[in-house]
């Protein structure tokens, strides 16, 4: 049981994934990005005074003192398959993100929301009335290994993208108020 709940953990923090994608030359020649958001009420903002996404395009432009153009595609609801079935079928999701010079994405409440209820009420199934939270996991952990590969472009972890670092080295020099 301790071990599932650690794979719950870990599935929560997966997420609010960020990935950013490839650009090449000066991260400074560019003066406008194009960021694409993906995922569900987080992504919204729903019941946020001032969500993630729009505090995130302002920090990015504060920062680099570029023009951000947001392109929100969040759906309250949604979860990890609604998100993969719209980067597979839909051509406006696939266009929205390989045009993006930054892309965020957050699902996965949605995908544990029914299983967590499920087992409160002892009708997950198995002998231990975990079935469905397995394979709520094993689901949402499918389709985020979709995600990266059907957007068509290569993702970088932020730790590893020299532009992150140039920008984290320039907010660093910055005089603190």
């Amino acid at each position: 049981m301790k071990r599932l709940f650690s794979l719950l953990l870990m599935t929560a923090l997966v997420t609010t994934s960020l990935f950013t994608f490839g650009m090449s030359g000066n991260v400074y020649a560019a003066t406008t990005w194009n960021y694409t958001a993906l995922g569900d009420s987080l992504g919204t903002g729903f019941g946020a005074w001032y969500g993630y996404v729009s505090r995130y395009r302002d920090h990015m432009e504060d920062d680099t003192g570029i023009t951000v153009n947001l392109n929100n595609l969040s759906v309250n609801g949604w979860t990890s398959t609604d998100l993969l079935d719209a980067l597979k079928n839909d051509p406006s999701y696939r266009e929205a993100v390989a045009s993006a010079d930054v892309v965020t994405w957050d699902v996965g409440g949605n995908d544990m929301r029914k299983a967590r209820n499920s087992y409160i009420s002892e009708t997950c199934g198995g002998a231990n009335n975990e079935d469905c939270l397995r394979e709520a996991v094993d689901t949402f952990q499918s389709n985020c290994e979709h995600h990266p590969r059907l957007a068509g472009r290569k993702a970088h972890q932020l730790q590893d993208d020299e532009r992150l670092q140039s920008l984290r080295q320039r907010r660093q020099s910055r005089p603190q108020l």
